[in-house]
């Protein structure tokens, strides 16, 4: 059997012992290296190695380390900057949860003729009773021209038919005193537009909804828009699309009652639920229950072409477009056209994105996105990222041009641009539109993110053309309708498929997640875990606390049952007396081996407590190791070579069971 030398410390570099340095026992570390559950820790401090085993194991348990710190810090950059991932949900919506679209309709001829020419034939023929009526006049020729020159068509755009739909500059200079703004509310507008403009009840004769014929003045209402004065369904009361507006006039209250039960913050877009938290049935926003054309929307269109007077486009017909009834329409860039004597279908395709609740802890700049009411609007009470736009355009062309336009949400202490400043606002919304387009966080409108929730509508169009129109609006009495001869347009707006696959904004890897792949690198590289972060902490806290405490308590019963055997012991000079039941102990059991002070700081203490006591007799025993089955006491330094065999001393059972066997066996190896 190899012999290794005993140290309890590092040797000398002079001598042999230096490769086999032993580290040493008395302290905490090598406690915990040599028990730990960690990966090449115990082959360091573990007694019996050579040096360059315990260098190897250090600079491979180092390597580990660094592995796993650079990994783990990876996968932290990874759980902060990329974290956030959108997948499809597993489980499809059913479309009567799904919103169905607000629907937006606006005849390509902003102002009829007849209008148009009343106001003008006013103009050159005054009558006028008072200034009221001279002021009235002359806004309405402003507003005229205004709403005509919001914008132009393609042959426009290359200064074709500039008098076509235009107030001329010689009236503008006559009877428009300021050309470069005009002061009107909001409310004179909308009461310019509904006289001016084409009424909802004329451009929609019919309307059919749900397989059911209803009046279109109950489903459409009126709004104003970039396209001019147009009409929508299933869109929110501009009473609570606005903040600027205390009631609409227009709305009808207890419609106005209904849409305010939709809480978008606290039920969301989709409709789970057909009834409210009060029991009241959910009757806005409007859903198809089921699929096809015949459970859509069917409107018939009228779009009096003789009447026309001024557009935005070079062609007659409709523009139609399809938003969130939350959303201002932007009909002029989005929207479709309806030609004239065509029938025309509308498949309406919705893209869902959810958010998960958790992910409302990252930041702005990480989502990229608004939960509800995080951002709040001047101008609007719901927030959508069109409605952000359209605001930020707003206030941009008021600071560079000192007004705005008609259909640009606003109060009524800013002015409507003159004709003077048109090329003004146009060309700002231009510049801040490419600008978000190009440069996105760094534009103006950084500040528009898009909503975490959110629904996109699709729309895929076929059409055709009608065949015998006249003769498709004959009454069984044999008379005709209204709009035989004026190349009327049908329109079938549905959701074609029963059902769709929402998306949803989640974490990609949750706190969990990440402790889950630290764990594992940690694991892989150190075979550490949870146990080994608490083994840590015990030894170096609770495991100090006990040793300090066992250590005080150990060496008084040492330090005691020494006083006593010396004093029963016949051959110290005390009686003679039967050890066999000494203590409770059974002492026909062979003695454990005890550790000496050399090796261990405990035996070291006992001996020291001995040494340093007051009773300084000749024959006061010290203890020392045992073997085999011998006991051995020794007296103390003052009385040298008075060693004498006790058999199976009660000191020696007593110390041993607070060694720990691998004290023991280690203390053997080392001397023998």
């Amino acid at each position: 059997m190899m012999s290794y030398p005993k140290s309890s410390g590092s040797r000398s570099r002079g001598g042999s012992n230096f490769w086999w340095w032993e580290p040493s026992s008395e302290s905490v570390p090598f406690e915990f290296c040599r028990d730990t559950s960690l990966h090449g820790l115990k082959y360091i401090y573990q007694p019996q190695r050579h040096l360059t085993e315990r260098i190897f194991w250090f600079f491979t348990f180092l390597v580990g380390l660094t592995v796993a710190v650079y990994l783990i810090h990876n996968a932290w950059n990874s759980y902060q900057n990329n974290n956030l991932i959108v997948t499809f949900e597993p489980v499809e919506t059913p479309v009567g949860e799904i919103p169905f679209p607000a629907v937006t309709i606006c005849n390509m001829n902003k102002v009829q003729k007849n209008k148009a020419q009343q106001i003008l034939a006013k103009l050159h023929t005054p009558d006028y009773e008072a200034l009221d009526e001279l002021t009235q006049a002359q806004n309405n020729i402003s507003l005229l021209h205004h709403v005509c020159n919001v914008s132009s068509g393609f042959s426009k755009t290359f200064n074709f038919s500039l008098h076509k739909g235009a107030v001329s500059d010689e009236d503008m200079r006559e009877f428009v005193v300021n050309t470069n703004e005009t002061h009107t509310g909001q409310a004179d507008i909308e009461k310019f537009l509904q006289f001016a403009s084409q009424k909802c009840s004329d451009m929609l004769p019919i309307c059919i909804w749900q397989d059911q014929t209803q009046s279109c003045m109950e489903l459409f209402n009126p709004i104003e828009t970039d396209f001019g004065k147009c009409c929508t369904f299933n869109m929110v009361s501009q009473t609570l699309l606005n903040t600027f507006r205390s009631y609409d006039d227009r709305d009808d209250p207890e419609v106005v009652r209904q849409w305010s039960n939709w809480d978008i913050g606290k039920d969301g877009l989709l409709i789970r639920d057909d009834y409210d938290e009060n029991g009241t049935f959910r009757k806005y926003p409007r859903r198809q229950k089921r699929s096809g054309k015949t459970f859509g929307l069917s409107i018939l269109l009228d779009p009096d072409l003789g009447e026309y007077f001024c557009t935005t486009s070079d062609s007659v017909g409709f523009r139609l477009t399809t938003h969130l009834s939350i959303d201002s329409p932007h009909v002029a860039d989005y929207g479709i056209a309806i030609p004239p004597n065509a029938e025309v279908y509308v498949n309406l395709n919705a893209e869902i994105t959810m958010a998960e609740d958790n992910i409302r802890s990252y930041s702005l700049d990480k989502r990229n996105c608004y939960f509800p009411q995080e951002h709040d609007l001047t101008y609007y009470n719901y927030y959508t990222s069109s409605n952000c736009i359209n605001e930020c355009i707003a206030e941009q062309t008021f600071q560079s041009c000192d007004c705005v336009r008609y259909y640009m949400p606003r109060d009524d202490n800013q002015t409507l641009c003159g004709p003077d400043k048109f090329a003004c606002a146009e060309q700002i919304k231009s510049n801040t539109i490419q600008n978000f387009q190009l440069e996105g966080l760094r534009s103006s409108c950084a500040h528009c993110l898009r909503t975490c929730t959110d629904i996109q509508y699709f729309m895929d169009t076929t059409q055709t053309n009608i065949l015998n129109a006249e003769d498709n609006w004959q009454f069984e009495n044999g008379s005709f309708a209204r709009w035989r001869h004026n190349n009327v347009s049908i329109v079938h707006i549905y959701f074609g498929s029963p059902s769709t696959y929402a998306r949803s904004r989640k974490e990609l890897n949750g706190p969990v997640s990440f402790m889950a792949s630290t764990g594992g690198i940690m694991g892989l590289c150190l075979g550490f875990s949870v146990l080994s972060l608490i083994e840590f902490v015990y030894y170096f806290t609770f495991r100090v606390w006990c040793e300090r405490k066992w250590s005080r308590l150990f060496s008084v019963k040492v330090f005691d049952t020494a006083v006593t055997a010396w004093k029963d012991t016949s051959i110290f000079g005390g009686k003679q007396n039967n050890l066999k039941n000494y203590n409770g102990l059974n002492t026909s059991a062979t003695p454990l081996p005890l550790v000496s002070a050399s090796y261990s700081n405990r035996g070291g203490k006992v001996n020291d407590l001995v040494r340093q006591n007051h009773l300084h007799d000749s024959s006061f025993p010290v203890i020392v190791p045992v073997g085999n089955e011998d006991s051995r006491l020794t007296n103390t330094p003052n009385t040298p070579g008075m060693n004498h065999n006790v058999d199976k001393t009660v000191v020696v059972h007593e110390i041993a069971p607070y060694y720990s066997q691998l004290e023991r066996t280690q203390y053997w190896n080392v001397v023998e």
